[in-house]
């Protein structure tokens, strides 16, 4: 047993990613770097390469005492964590550049380790409450005797018309602060958990369809038995632990009435005063998970649209039918090179001559630049001024999708917890812009109302719903901490 033990942890050593990443020479910067830039805020879990290379290079900087100290390009070290799977990455059609996010290794070795850094209490009242509500409704969902499952129910009404009546007499319980903490604590966990389910799941379907792909163009056998093969696989991907959690959020979502009392029940905590107990990111995670699930799940949605068109391309390209006739021409040489073998011998020499391609090799200094412009030089380009926005009529026109300005207050507020006055563009770079040009027309209005603005201006930034960065210039307005009682939820 021990020996087979051994063994199976060393191949894990070997080819696991997140033992890879947790056993790297810079780990430590590594684990920093990635949980920063793309763990840590869940409205920027995925990334072009360009922008996560900016960002890790201007930390590298920061943190970089001596040259001998991460020497290399921060782009050296992003392919690298590409190549090593601690990064999942993909050119969407249309784009000009890679995304990429977490792989599933990764998320893992980044929770192990905040586990090792914030280690949770062994027992809490709430695990155990969790654990007992979970076994009790297991055992009434699991038993077959319809006496007991009555009985059951009975007693469930009995307590709720208790409570009822006690709620009439004015008699209100209410669980104290650390007791709310220490549950919507636990919450958090479990939504964090099916969260990075998702993206597991997601790498899960494209490992699947990269290898569909990679078995229908060098499968020389019938191709109902290679698409038999991998639809079982899919059909079967439905069953595992992860996509069973995204079946499940997605019938959530398809469920009005499910999706409503979720959404009712996140507006009561975060109304609650133990809520501001919280730390920034266990509040922006309450304040935006169920988004994040929903974005998540389209996405994977639309992966299985875009397999299923490529899929359909791929059987329709020339590329398929020059392959498979390769494939088939090889078959059939082999099979005559079979039947051969035994009539001629390797060493025997045939009167036969085979003409090989040859290619041209020449120096790349014997090429010569194409002119594309052979009527002369084109006009130069001249950078235009950015146009003038009357901000009263932009907020006018965006205030009929309704701008959450409870949760831009909240964002101001936190940010004035650190600093003693916070611009616009210091509100958003702790809390980028969930609703896009929304958010940033939102907090101008607020400035007008209860800020000040200095002869300046700053550049601000968001994303919109189409995934596309863009800035603006504004004018430089301040919040403060003496104006915050101006601000009212």
């Amino acid at each position: 047993m021990t020996d087979r033990l051994i063994r199976g942890y060393g191949l894990l050593r070997e080819h696991s990613p997140a033992w890879r990443l947790l056993n790297a020479t810079n780990g430590p910067a590594i684990l920093a770097l990635l949980k920063t830039h793309l763990y840590d805020n869940l409205d920027e879990r995925v990334l072009r390469s360009s922008v996560l290379c900016e960002r890790v290079r201007a930390d590298l900087d920061k943190v970089r005492e001596d040259p001998a100290d991460y020497p290399r390009p921060a782009e050296e070290y992003v392919d690298e964590w590409v190549d090593r799977r601690f990064l999942m990455r993909e050119l969407k059609e249309g784009d000009d550049e890679e995304r990429l996010w977490l792989s599933a290794a990764s998320i893992d070795a980044i929770r192990f380790v905040e586990g090792l850094a914030n280690p949770r209490s062994t027992v809490t009242e709430s695990r155990l409450s969790i654990l007992i509500q979970a076994l009790d409704r297991l055992s009434v969902e699991a038993d077959r005797n319809s006496t007991r499952r009555l009985e059951h129910l009975l007693e469930e009404r009995d307590e709720l018309d208790r409570e009822i009546e006690a709620l009439r007499r004015g008699n209100v319980k209410v669980i104290s602060d650390v007791e709310a903490l220490e549950r919507v604590r636990e919450i958090i966990a479990l939504g964090t958990a099916l969260a990075e389910d998702f993206s597991r799941v997601e790498e899960e379907h494209k490992d699947i369809h990269r290898k569909l792909r990679e078995n229908i163009l060098e499968s020389s056998g019938n191709l109902k038995d290679v698409l038999d093969q991998v639809f079982h696989d899919l059909n079967h991907l439905q069953e595992t632990e992860a996509g069973r959690s995204f079946q499940a959020f997605y019938r959530l979502l398809t469920d009005q009435s499910q999706q409503f009392s979720l959404e009712r029940s996140l507006d009561v905590v975060r109304q609650s005063e133990f809520f501001r107990e919280l730390s920034l990111s266990e509040r922006t995670f309450l304040k935006r998970f169920v988004d994040v699930l929903f974005r998540q799940s389209v996405n994977l949605d639309k992966i299985t649209e875009r397999f299923s068109a490529s899929l359909l391309s791929l059987l329709q390209s020339r590329e398929f039918k020059e392959r498979r006739r390769v494939s088939e021409l090889i078959d059939e040489t082999q099979k005559l090179a079979g039947r051969l073998s035994s009539v001629v011998g390797m060493t025997k020499s045939l009167n036969f001559h085979i003409q090989l391609t040859l290619s041209d090799i020449n120096s790349v200094s014997r090429l010569s630049l194409a002119d594309y412009y052979p009527s002369g030089a084109p006009v130069p380009v001249v950078r235009a001024d950015s146009p003038k926005i009357d901000a009263a009529e932009l907020l006018s026109s965006i205030l009929s999708d309704e701008i959450d300005f409870d949760s831009l207050i909240l964002d101001i507020l936190d940010v004035l917890e650190l600093l003693p006055r916070c611009s616009i563009g210091d509100v958003l770079y702790h809390h980028p812009a969930t609703e896009g040009l929304g958010s940033v027309v939102g907090l101008m209005h607020l400035a007008q109302r209860c800020g000040e603005m200095e002869e300046a201006t700053e550049t601000v930034s968001w994303v919109g719903l189409d995934e596309t960065r863009r800035s603006a210039s504004i004018d430089k307005w301040y919040f403060s901490r003496e104006r915050a009682h101006e601000l009212s939820l």
